[in-house]
C-alpha cells in the first residue's frame, strides 16, 4: 500500500490588508531615515571644508617659516578645494609693534561661506628672526 500524502490549501501572495501594512511600516522607516542621510551629508561636507581650511592655513604657516625674516609681510593666498574660500594672513610685530624684538606674530585666517554664513579658522604662530637655535 503506498502512502499518499493529504494536499493541503495553500495560500500563494499576499493579501491587500497584509501589503497595506507592509507598505505603511516601509514608508515610516524610510521617512525617518532620509532626514539622516541629508544631515550625514551636510556635516561631511562641513568636515571637509574645515579639513581643507586648516591644511591651507598650516601650508601657508610652513611656506613663511621656510622664508627669509625680512620679507615676511601681510598677503592672501589660495584655499584649494573649498569653493569661495579666501585666506589672509597679518603680519605684527609682538612688542608695542616695536621691529627691534625679532619676533613675529603671524595670524593667518580662512573664511568660507557655509549656508548663508561665514566660517572661518584663525591660527595664530610665532617667528624668531634667529630660529629656535640660535
Amino acid at each position: 500500500m503506498k502512502i499518499v500524502p493529504k494536499k493541503s490549501v495553500s495560500c500563494h501572495g499576499f493579501s491587500v490588508i497584509e501589503l497595506l501594512i507592509v507598505i505603511v511600516f516601509l514608508t515610516t522607516i524610510v521617512s525617518g531615515i532620509i532626514p539622516l542621510f541629508a544631515k550625514a551629508i551636510s556635516t561631511n561636507k562641513a568636515s571637509r571644508n574645515k579639513l581643507y581650511a586648516y591644511q591651507a592655513a598650516n601650508a601657508e604657516i610652513e611656506n613663511m617659516r621656510n622664508t627669509s625674516f625680512s620679507n615676511l609681510a601681510d598677503h592672501s593666498f589660495s584655499v584649494p578645494g573649498v569653493a569661495g574660500s579666501s585666506g589672509t594672513v597679518v603680519v605684527t610685530n609682538v612688542i608695542d609693534g616695536s621691529p627691534e624684538t625679532g619676533i613675529l606674530k603671524a595670524t593667518v585666517v580662512v573664511s568660507w561661506p557655509y549656508k548663508s554664513k561665514t566660517e572661518n579658522i584663525t591660527l595664530v604662530t610665532y617667528i624668531a628672526e634667529k630660529g629656535i637655535n640660535q
